[in-house]
C-alpha cells in the first residue's frame, strides 16, 4: 500500500498467489486469466470501485476495510479490469495470472 500510495507498484509472490495494491488507478487482465481474485479496501473507504469482466461485476461501488464485498470473485475467460477512483485496494489473485497494459 505504501508503494502504491507513492506512485509505484510492488508485488508479493506466494506459492499460489500474488498480492499487489492500487491507489486511484486500474489494473487490466487478458482473457487468459483464470481462478479467483479478491479485492480488499486498504483505506477506510475506497470509492468508485469498478470490477469489469469478472463473475461478479461492480460499478462505482464503495468498499470499506471492515466489509468483505470484494472477496472470492472469479475470472471468466474475458478481458477484465479492477479500478478505484479514490482509495487504495489490495488485490489477491492466482500466481500465474498476469496484468496487461490495458484493453
Amino acid at each position: 500500500a505504501f508503494l502504491s500510495q507513492n506512485n509505484a507498484r510492488g508485488y508479493v509472490f506466494g506459492c499460489d498467489y500474488t498480492l499487489t495494491a492500487i491507489t486511484n488507478d486500474a489494473v487490466y487482465f487478458d482473457d487468459l486469466a483464470q481462478g479467483i481474485v479478491s479485492v480488499f479496501s486498504h483505506t477506510d473507504h475506497s470509492v468508485g470501485v469498478t470490477l469489469k469482466g469478472l463473475k461478479y461485476p461492480l460499478i462505482e461501488a464503495e468498499l470499506t476495510n471492515i466489509f468483505s464485498l470484494g472477496i472470492s470473485n472469479c475470472f471468466i475467460g474475458q478481458k477484465s479490469s479492477i479500478s478505484v477512483r479514490n482509495g487504495t485496494l489490495i488485490l489477491c489473485y492466482g500466481r500465474h495470472v498476469h496484468e496487461t497494459d490495458n484493453y
